[in-house]
C-alpha cells in the first residue's frame, strides 16, 4: 500500500483522508491519526498529509465553510502540544478542541449532538 500511495502522490492525485466511520474495527479519530502517519511514511510531506485531512477533504465534499481558518469559515480546529510538521504523530497531542469557534471540554465530547 505504501508504494501505491507514494505513486499516487507523485502523480499528483488529489488524496484526501477519509474516516470511513461505521466500518467494523475502524476507530474514528485513532484511525485518522494512523492514516496521517502512513501517508508520511509513504513519502508525503507532513503539510500535504495535513491538507488531506483539512482543506482537500473540505474541497472534495464541497464544504466551502470548512477545512481552513479564514474569515467566514466555521472554525472547527484543534490545538496541539507540538507541531505536526516536525512529527506527524504530534496530531495525537491534542490540548484543545474548538467547534464553530467555541472551546469544547474534552470530557463532554461524547455528549455532543453533532447531527
Amino acid at each position: 500500500m505504501e508504494r501505491s500511495l507514494a505513486k499516487l502522490y507523485e502523480a499528483g492525485a488529489a488524496l484526501v483522508l477519509g474516516s470511513d466511520s461505521g466500518v467494523q474495527d475502524h476507530f474514528y479519530g485513532f484511525s485518522a491519526h494512523r492514516e496521517l502517519a502512513l501517508m508520511v511514511e509513504a513519502g508525503i510531506s507532513p503539510m500535504d498529509a495535513l491538507r488531506t485531512a483539512t482543506s482537500r477533504s473540505a474541497d472534495r465534499l464541497g464544504f466551502s465553510y470548512s477545512g481552513r481558518l479564514r474569515p467566514g469559515a466555521r472554525a472547527d480546529f484543534i490545538i496541539l502540544e507540538a507541531s505536526p510538521l516536525d512529527d506527524i504523530r504530534n496530531t495525537r497531542r491534542i490540548t484543545g478542541v474548538y467547534l464553530a469557534g467555541e472551546a469544547i471540554d474534552r470530557n463532554t465530547l461524547v455528549e455532543l449532538d453533532l447531527c
